[in-house]
């Protein structure tokens, strides 16, 4: 089944950001509603800030006309692109594959990445705040999600965190709130 409606992709926007604007947009009355529509059934766990899978099922359900497919998610909501250039083709393939299969865990593992990787959300405040005066709502970028990356290439200022609980179904998202009392990651 389609969906009538999807958000507009911001420039480096996460997966996960989408989804999440996706449920606020929506006005759904719980996260298994917002998952069973993308992903096509209701418990989605541990989706992942860097390499998300079940892509295929998320692009399946957006019509076509929109011009959001598979391989516009993994270029640009993933940090796929950044880790392209040292791979060479055939293993990238196989990665690209896998984002679009349900086997959750696996592409950090053949990556050599941590499987335990720090899941909290990280962003700019002055980022977030230009975001709310152009967009009137921030969004998770994916520059802030690199592992290592402790400082907004843009602002030059330390990035904060929102700590994500994974056990939870629901998706956590950049709210004013956060920006009066922001965590330093």
């Amino acid at each position: 089944m389609l969906i009538p409606y999807f958000p507009q992709i911001y420039p480096g926007e996460t997966l996960y950001s989408l989804i999440s604007r996706y449920h606020i947009h929506t006005g759904s009355l719980s996260w298994s509603n917002s998952y069973n529509e993308l992903f096509g059934y209701k418990e989605v766990k541990n989706l992942s800030m860097d390499f998300p899978t079940k892509i295929d099922e998320i692009s399946k359900r957006i019509p076509s006309r929109w011009g959001i497919t598979e391989v516009y998610l993994i270029r640009n909501c993933t940090l796929f692109p950044l880790y392209r250039p040292f791979m060479n083709d055939e293993f990238a393939e196989e990665i690209k594959d896998l984002m679009c299969s349900r086997k959750e865990g696996l592409i950090l593992n053949k990556m050599g990445l941590r499987l335990q990787r720090n899941s909290d959300i990280y962003y700019c405040v002055e980022c977030a705040k230009e975001d709310f005066f152009k967009y009137g709502e921030s969004y998770i970028s994916r520059l802030h999600q690199v592992q290592g990356v402790m400082v907004c290439p843009k602002h030059g200022t330390y990035l904060n965190k929102i700590q994500r609980i994974t056990e939870k179904q629901e998706l956590r998202y950049i709210t004013p709130y956060d920006l009066e009392n922001p965590v330093i990651g």
